[in-house]
């Protein structure tokens, strides 16, 4: 055999042998299942006066928009087990856009950058293409079968991005944290990405008594040393402690999650009905929330709580109660910053807390003398207001320089207990055969002051939930409690000149809320064609009061406003043409009560303070009042579903 003949031959049969590795066996021997899936959305929405519920502002929205997800979800060993997988993995990507607003699909996270010392304005940027982003991946397998442990029940282990609630998705929702909230917690309710961690579950008694314990990692600054090693404690103080010469971040700065909850079914059977409990408890440990300045503070939240159903024949019943425990750490802060003004039409660095005999703020001059006396005055609420010292000249100034901290520069430490709670409830019915469900619910969420008003230990009574997403259950809101719309609801006014902001902080979702409703969910069994309506009213009241408010003071007044928030009608609507096809409807209309009459016009934003300077100053007119109002709001959203 000559050379080029033998070498041919020993290619070929490499060749085979390289297909024989890549393809061992068909999928059907090596005990895979894969299933493809997806659903595209295509909707338009609109709604007039969704946030501040005022004619007078131009609060009117109109958009469409879609959402395509892809889901791929695959099963191996199912026959080997009986039925039961060895493992499985899912992968979801989403696409998601609203039309001709290129900034909606990818806008990146809020960066600082930092020149001369000066750290500038916050910014972000977009990515303005349509791309998939992986919105949900996990791999969860048996313990069982692959430790080959021959434990009487079965055991798995989850570990990726996946959804995971407890209860109602009250104390802890699957929406990742986006959104700013409440003393610096973080919520949203469009729920785009799953935070990563893991969950171990399992039985204790087969079919009865569930398990899991879930953690999630929802912000990890210990990735780099450049994180590790940033700079970002140098304008904290506590106990004398000045942390100006090690202002290093240094290691454990994990925001992260624990939860462990029990799924008991006490009983189930045609003659006593079923009876479910699940009380589970949440951890949270966030050693960086941001008050006014990043990780100026931190905090440790557990949540303790149950939830219980119990449905027999033709009647429902389901309650969930949690409440808070833990604190917040408020760190001692340092609030004078290098800032940019412009002063004399020129671009000026100065000490944003710090101020000269004449108010001005002072010129910022890096290894300057006065400079030094800035940062090694004593660091104390006691020291605000007080002169620190005076310079003979400083940068262009050549005249003696007086020293002032501004009357805020230092707020001390403190702390807030948290004493949050909640309840809520449904009641339901199937008045006619399995097609018409006659609803009732109530619910109370617990409020309070903003207690960064004032620096000293204090309780805060609001309840804070994690990446809350909850809209009801029988009875459902689209528009206080639902994404349609977001009514702001502010806290009292500061007065304290240690508060964070001069206007009034406001808040969503649901914390400080009382509400009661009740719904008709009427879908024909029988119909060849699916078809679904639910229409769905609600009140709305104030758990814990508040102010009312004086526009032509531009104050609040000593008389609490009326607790009652409005009414809300909706109806959520859905016809399938095929399966796999549908057309729906959600509509909403919002009567605002009392409350909003009493607190009309308050600010909660500089901008919108400013809008009340713009009042005709000849005359106050009532008649043109900017900011929150007590107009009535509608929503109105259409769109198709198919899915694949």
């Amino acid at each position: 055999m000559n050379h080029k003949k033998f070498s041919f031959l020993l290619l070929a049969f490499l060749s085979t042998q390289l297909l024989a590795v890549r393809f061992p066996k068909s999928r059907d021997e090596l005990d895979l299942e894969y299933f493809f899936s997806g659903n595209f959305r295509p909707e338009s929405f609109f709604g007039k006066n969704i946030t501040l519920l005022n004619n007078n502002n131009p609060d009117i929205n109109w958009y469409s928009r879609h959402t395509l997800d892809l889901n791929l979800d695959v099963v191996f060993g199912k026959n080997m087990c009986g039925g039961d997988p060895v493992a499985e993995f899912v992968f979801s990507a989403r696409n998601k856009a609203v039309w001709g607003h290129p900034v909606s699909i990818c806008p990146t996270t809020i960066a600082t950058s930092k020149s001369n010392d000066v750290v500038d304005r916050k910014h972000n940027h977009f990515i303005p293409r349509l791309f998939f982003w992986m919105r949900e991946v996990w791999l969860e397998f048996s313990i069982n079968q692959v430790f080959k442990l021959s434990f009487a029940n079965e055991h798995t282990f989850k570990l990726g991005a996946f959804p995971f609630q407890v209860g109602r998705g009250i104390s802890l929702g699957p929406a990742f944290a986006v959104g700013p909230g409440s003393l610096g917690f973080y919520t949203d309710r469009n729920i785009d990405q799953f935070a990563f961690g893991f969950k171990l579950s399992g039985e204790f008694v087969h079919d009865h008594l569930f398990y899991d314990i879930y953690a999630s990692i929802l912000q990890n600054k210990m990735v780099s040393l450049r994180q590790t090693a940033e700079n970002i404690y140098g304008q904290e103080f506590d106990n004398n402690i000045n942390r100006l010469f090690c202002p290093e971040r240094g290691t454990g700065k994990i925001n992260q999650i624990w939860a462990a909850r029990l799924r008991s079914i006490l009983m189930e059977s045609k003659d006593t009905g079923r009876f479910y409990v699940e009380p589970y408890i949440v951890f949270n440990n966030n050693p960086e929330l941001k008050i006014e300045f990043p990780a100026d503070s931190s905090c440790l939240l557990a949540t303790l709580g149950a939830a219980v159903n119990y449905d027999q024949g033709p009647f429902i019943f389901n309650m969930e109660f949690a409440l808070n425990v833990g604190s917040q750490k408020v760190k001692g802060w340092d609030r004078n910053e290098i800032i940019s003004i412009n002063r004399d039409g020129l671009k000026t660095f100065v000490n944003s807390k710090v101020v000269d005999q004449n108010g001005a703020q002072v010129l910022f001059v890096k290894g300057s003398d006065a400079q030094k006396i800035i940062d090694m005055s004593d660091r104390c609420e006691s020291e605000n207001g007080k002169q620190i010292g005076e310079v003979p000249s400083l940068g262009f100034i050549d005249q003696q320089v007086d020293l002032f901290n501004a009357d805020n520069r230092f707020r001390n430490p403190f702390t807030n207990s948290f004493k949050g709670w909640m309840f809520v409830s449904d009641f339901a019915y199937w008045v006619y055969k399995k097609d018409l469900l006659l609803a009732l619910a109530v619910g109370v969420a617990s409020g309070g002051s903003n207690p960064m008003h004032e620096t000293k230990d204090q309780n805060f009574s609001g309840f804070i939930g994690l990446q809350e997403i909850y809209s009801g259950s029988y009875v459902r809101s689209a528009f206080v409690l639902g994404s349609q719309g977001k009514i702001l609801r502010p806290f009292a006014q500061p007065k304290s000149k240690q508060a964070p902001t001069k206007q009034a902080q406001a808040v969503n979702g649901f914390t400080n809320l009382v509400y009661a409703g009740t719904s008709l969910h009427w879908e024909p069994e029988s119909w060849v064609n699916p078809i679904s309506i639910q229409p769905d009213l609600l009140f709305y009241w104030q758990e814990t009061a508040t102010p009312k408010y004086d526009c032509k003071t531009k104050q609040d007044l000593p008389q609490c406003a009326r607790n009652f928030l409005g009414t809300e009608l909706n109806v959520f609507a859905s016809y399938w043409f095929y399966e796999n096809f549908r057309i729906y409807n959600v509509s909403s209309i919002f009567i605002p009560g009392g409350h909003f009459t009493d607190i009309k016009g308050k600010p909660i934003s500089p901008a919108q303070e400013k809008a009340l300077d713009r009042l005709d100053r000849t005359g106050f007119d009532d008649s043109n009042i900017p900011n929150i109002g007590d107009d009535i709001a509608f929503t109105f959203n259409i769109g198709l579903e198919f899915k694949f």
